[in-house]
């Protein structure tokens, strides 16, 4: 095996290192071995294009060719870095040593490659900007977790987030949706809030901030299907625990259709309060068909009421 004891300068247009017949697995193979202890003198490869820089310029490339089976060469995948900004000025014009890089890891597919990871550093010192990626209609899976430093995500289009079972957000302090248009949320089990033992707490709060007097914040409860007569069209319940620890309800106000009929529609509601296994109308109101704005009104459940 041939040894050299100083630097080796090839002067070609082209290396090519090839293995011969019959070789085995992984050949040929290039390998740069350092057997010197001291820290800060590992193995380098180093690609120099030693000439006067310009933005934009490549400052070296790797790629990764192969044969089609219709034995076509491509180049199926590449790594690349260039100069975004060679200039020695600062980014105002008077800070040295502004010049600024980018890394470009690509693969091929339809003839053409495109970008898989791009880094690219910002006008900004120590700011990389990263592009993971290419098309809206590309996947990027993370196998781990993802932990991101930063105050913000952006989107270009909708954003749906789906998960394999439970999601939560834990938050050190307020989560704030701000939203331009409605925020829905759809669910085949409970919304729930949940609390720690602080007083009065959980508290929910519809706040409006319009100073005109048709203004108001709105609860509203919204049964989306075709109504009938006698059909509950919303609950608000209230639950606790009985002395062995069984969830109840105590009492709830509810809301149901007497007449469905368009123009000529009738509501009725109802305050119940729970007495033994039963759940008694304490307050009940009807709107009567037999005439306009008419409401009849039950206090009570029996006569002793």
């Amino acid at each position: 095996m041939p040894k050299f004891l100083s630097d080796i300068y090839i002067e070609a247009p082209t290396l090519t290192i090839t293995n011969g017949a019959g070789g085995g697995e992984y050949q040929p193979i290039v390998t740069v071995e350092s057997t010197n202890s001291t820290t800060g003198n590992e193995p380098l490869i180093r690609f120099y294009k030693n000439s006067t820089g310009s933005s934009g310029e490549d400052m070296g490339t790797i790629e990764f060719s192969g044969k089609d089976n219709g034995n076509g060469e491509n180049v199926f995948g590449v790594i690349t870095c260039a100069a975004t900004s060679a200039t020695i000025d600062g980014y105002d014009g008077t800070i040295a040593n502004s010049e600024r890089g980018q890394m470009l890891l690509s693969v091929a597919s339809g003839g053409s490659t495109y970008p898989v990871i791009k880094g690219t550093a910002a006008s900004t010192g120590t700011v990389v900007d990263v592009q993971l990626g290419n098309n809206v209609a590309s996947v990027t899976t993370i196998a781990g977790d993802l932990d991101i430093d930063g105050d913000n995500m952006t989107t270009a289009g909708v954003m749906t987030l789906t998960t394999g079972g439970n999601y939560e957000i834990a938050s050190g302090g307020t989560i704030t949706l701000d939203s331009a248009g409605d925020v829905n949320v759809e669910t085949d089990g409970e919304f729930t809030v949940t609390s720690s033992d602080l007083n009065n707490r959980p508290l929910m709060v519809l706040e409006s901030t319009s100073t005109d007097a048709a203004g108001y914040a709105t609860m509203a409860f919204f049964k989306n299907s075709s109504s009938e007569a006698g059909e509950k069209l919303g609950v608000i319940n209230w639950k606790g625990k009985d002395s062995s620890a069984t969830v109840e309800s105590f009492c709830y106000i509810e809301g149901e259709i007497v007449s469905n009929t368009n123009t000529a529609e009738l509501g009725k509601m109802s305050l119940a309060v729970r007495n033994g296994s039963n759940y008694p109308n304490g307050l009940s109101m009807s709107a009567s068909g037999s005439s306009a704005a008419q409401v009849d009104v039950t206090i009570g459940n029996t006569n002793n009421a």
